[in-house]
Protein backbone atom coordinates (compact mmCIF):
# COMPACT_ATOMS: atom_id res chain seq x y z
CA UNK A 1 0.00 0.00 0.00
CA UNK A 2 1.14 3.56 -0.61
CA UNK A 3 -0.14 6.68 1.11
CA UNK A 4 0.87 10.31 0.59
CA UNK A 5 0.52 12.06 3.93
CA UNK A 6 0.57 15.49 2.26
CA UNK A 7 2.16 16.96 5.31
CA UNK A 8 3.25 20.38 4.08
CA UNK A 9 1.64 22.78 1.69
CA UNK A 10 -1.51 20.78 1.10
CA UNK A 11 -4.57 22.79 0.18
CA UNK A 12 -6.89 20.06 1.41
CA UNK A 13 -8.04 19.25 4.94
CA UNK A 14 -5.49 19.48 7.74
CA UNK A 15 -3.86 16.31 9.12
CA UNK A 16 -5.97 16.53 12.28
CA UNK A 17 -9.08 16.05 10.11
CA UNK A 18 -7.55 13.37 7.84
CA UNK A 19 -5.85 11.31 10.56
CA UNK A 20 -8.97 9.50 11.88
CA UNK A 21 -9.93 8.48 8.33
CA UNK A 22 -6.38 7.31 7.58
CA UNK A 23 -6.27 5.35 10.84
CA UNK A 24 -9.54 3.54 10.07
CA UNK A 25 -8.37 2.71 6.54
CA UNK A 26 -5.00 1.36 7.72
CA UNK A 27 -6.52 -0.68 10.54
CA UNK A 28 -9.04 -2.23 8.18
CA UNK A 29 -6.51 -3.02 5.44
CA UNK A 30 -3.80 -4.38 7.78
CA UNK A 31 -1.19 -4.20 4.99
CA UNK A 32 2.14 -5.98 5.27
CA UNK A 33 3.88 -2.85 3.92
CA UNK A 34 2.89 0.83 3.68
CA UNK A 35 5.10 3.26 1.82
CA UNK A 36 4.31 6.81 2.91
CA UNK A 37 5.38 10.01 1.24
CA UNK A 38 5.69 13.59 2.45
CA UNK A 39 5.39 13.06 6.17
CA UNK A 40 5.81 16.67 7.33
CA UNK A 41 7.31 15.89 10.71
CA UNK A 42 8.68 13.03 12.74
CA UNK A 43 5.61 13.48 14.95
CA UNK A 44 3.20 12.94 12.04
CA UNK A 45 5.02 9.80 10.87
CA UNK A 46 5.11 8.47 14.44
CA UNK A 47 1.36 9.02 14.70
CA UNK A 48 0.84 6.82 11.64
CA UNK A 49 2.94 4.15 13.33
CA UNK A 50 0.81 4.29 16.46
CA UNK A 51 -2.34 4.22 14.35
CA UNK A 52 -1.20 1.07 12.55
CA UNK A 53 -0.71 -0.68 15.89
CA UNK A 54 1.87 -2.53 17.92
CA UNK A 55 2.83 -4.99 15.18
CA UNK A 56 4.29 -2.30 12.91
CA UNK A 57 7.66 -0.59 12.76
CA UNK A 58 8.97 1.97 10.30
CA UNK A 59 12.20 3.15 8.70
CA UNK A 60 13.04 6.39 6.94
CA UNK A 61 15.08 9.54 7.36
CA UNK A 62 14.13 13.19 7.03
CA UNK A 63 15.20 15.17 3.97
CA UNK A 64 17.41 17.31 6.22
CA UNK A 65 18.82 14.27 8.03
CA UNK A 66 17.61 12.16 10.95
CA UNK A 67 14.22 13.33 12.18
CA UNK A 68 14.44 16.67 10.35
CA UNK A 69 12.55 17.50 7.19
CA UNK A 70 10.02 15.61 5.15
CA UNK A 71 10.08 11.83 5.75
CA UNK A 72 9.21 9.11 3.24
CA UNK A 73 8.76 6.24 5.66
CA UNK A 74 8.10 2.59 5.03
CA UNK A 75 5.98 0.82 7.65
CA UNK A 76 6.01 -2.97 7.87
CA UNK A 77 4.32 -5.73 9.82
CA UNK A 78 6.96 -7.40 12.00
CA UNK A 79 4.89 -10.57 12.24
CA UNK A 80 5.41 -11.16 8.51
CA UNK A 81 8.57 -9.31 7.47
CA UNK A 82 12.18 -9.17 8.59
CA UNK A 83 14.43 -6.29 7.51
CA UNK A 84 17.57 -7.52 5.73
CA UNK A 85 18.89 -4.09 4.68
CA UNK A 86 17.64 -0.51 4.33
CA UNK A 87 18.77 2.96 3.39
CA UNK A 88 17.53 6.47 2.67
CA UNK A 89 19.11 8.33 -0.24
CA UNK A 90 18.62 11.76 -1.77
CA UNK A 91 17.19 12.21 -5.26
CA UNK A 92 20.12 14.17 -6.63
CA UNK A 93 23.43 13.69 -8.38
CA UNK A 94 24.93 13.25 -4.90
CA UNK A 95 22.53 10.72 -3.34
CA UNK A 96 24.54 10.03 -0.19
CA UNK A 97 24.80 13.67 0.93
CA UNK A 98 22.09 14.72 3.37
CA UNK A 99 19.96 17.55 1.98
CA UNK A 100 21.43 17.44 -1.53
CA UNK A 101 19.31 18.77 -4.37
CA UNK A 102 21.58 18.94 -7.42
CA UNK A 103 18.74 18.38 -9.92
CA UNK A 104 17.20 21.70 -9.02
CA UNK A 105 13.81 20.55 -7.77
CA UNK A 106 11.68 22.87 -5.68
CA UNK A 107 12.10 20.57 -2.64
CA UNK A 108 14.80 18.27 -1.32
CA UNK A 109 13.52 14.76 -2.00
CA UNK A 110 14.53 11.39 -0.63
CA UNK A 111 13.80 7.76 -1.29
CA UNK A 112 13.67 5.07 1.37
CA UNK A 113 14.22 1.44 0.45
CA UNK A 114 14.05 -1.74 2.45
CA UNK A 115 15.03 -5.27 1.52
CA UNK A 116 12.64 -7.61 3.32
CA UNK A 117 12.68 -11.33 3.97
CA UNK A 118 9.25 -12.91 4.27
CA UNK A 119 9.08 -14.91 7.50
CA UNK A 120 6.57 -17.35 5.98
CA UNK A 121 8.35 -18.44 2.81
CA UNK A 122 11.85 -16.92 3.00
CA UNK A 123 11.43 -14.89 -0.20
CA UNK A 124 13.18 -11.53 -0.37
CA UNK A 125 11.74 -8.38 -1.93
CA UNK A 126 12.60 -4.68 -2.04
CA UNK A 127 10.24 -1.81 -1.37
CA UNK A 128 10.88 1.84 -2.24
CA UNK A 129 8.98 4.92 -1.13
CA UNK A 130 9.46 8.35 -2.71
CA UNK A 131 7.48 11.19 -4.22
CA UNK A 132 8.85 12.67 -7.42
CA UNK A 133 8.71 16.30 -8.45
CA UNK A 134 5.47 17.37 -10.07
CA UNK A 135 6.76 20.77 -11.14
CA UNK A 136 10.34 20.32 -12.33
CA UNK A 137 10.83 18.13 -15.43
CA UNK A 138 14.59 17.60 -14.90
CA UNK A 139 14.15 16.50 -11.30
CA UNK A 140 11.23 14.23 -12.22
CA UNK A 141 12.96 12.48 -15.12
CA UNK A 142 16.28 12.19 -13.29
CA UNK A 143 14.65 10.38 -10.40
Amino acid sequence: MTYNLEGQGTTGPKWSKRRPVAKAMLRQAQPHVVGTQEGATYRQVSQVGRDLGENYRWLGEGAEGGRNGTINAIFYDVRRLQVVDHHTFWLSGDPHTVGSNTWGGQHVRTATWILFKDKHDGDESSTYSTPTSTTDPKARTSA
